[in-house]
């Protein structure tokens, strides 16, 4: 039995765990993917919170380029070239707070002048989707993590850049 808290990529590591299990179906897995309580409980954590695995040995897995997830309709979806900064008054969607897209979110939009109004909150990647999907707001979104799953949504290219 492998122990795995799973706090961030949820999507890319369950499909590795999809792939493993196709080798060696005879493995059983006892996930997390809420709560990050003591993290040598686990035989493999995989966050973005490196501060809380003091003493564990670590690797870095994978780096994302961050997009913007925007419904098709919205107004500024028809522009060529974007910037963090164009969004400052609005709404958006993102997971709860101490969550890896929650963190980078707030720390991008004050790189770029502003504070973010966080008008829904959701425990679960796909809700944040379904609710940008929805024009309920804008999203941080990892590019890789949600490649093939935004139909309905306007993925604009990386803009995370100093502006």
């Amino acid at each position: 039995e492998i122990k795995m808290f799973i706090g961030a990529n949820r999507r890319a590591v369950t499909l590795a765990i999809e792939r493993f299990r196709e080798i060696y179906p005879q493995v059983n897995f006892l996930l997390n993917h809420s709560a990050l309580s003591d993290p040598m409980s686990y035989d493999l954590v995989i966050t973005h919170d490196v501060a809380r695995c003091a003493g564990m040995e670590r690797c870095l897995l994978r780096k994302e380029k961050l997009c913007l997830a925007i419904e098709r309709s919205h107004p500024l979806a028809q522009r060529e070239h974007l910037a963090l900064s164009d969004f400052a008054e609005e709404s958006f969607v993102s997971m709860h707070v101490g969550s890896s897209l929650r963190d980078v979110t707030e720390a991008a939009c004050k790189n770029a002048g502003f504070l973010p109004k966080f008008t829904v909150q959701s425990d679960d990647p796909a809700y944040v989707r379904k609710y940008v999907e929805l024009g309920m707001g804008v999203a941080l979104a990892p590019e890789l993590s949600l490649e093939g799953q935004l139909a309905r949504y306007r993925l604009q290219p990386p803009w995370l850049v100093p502006e």
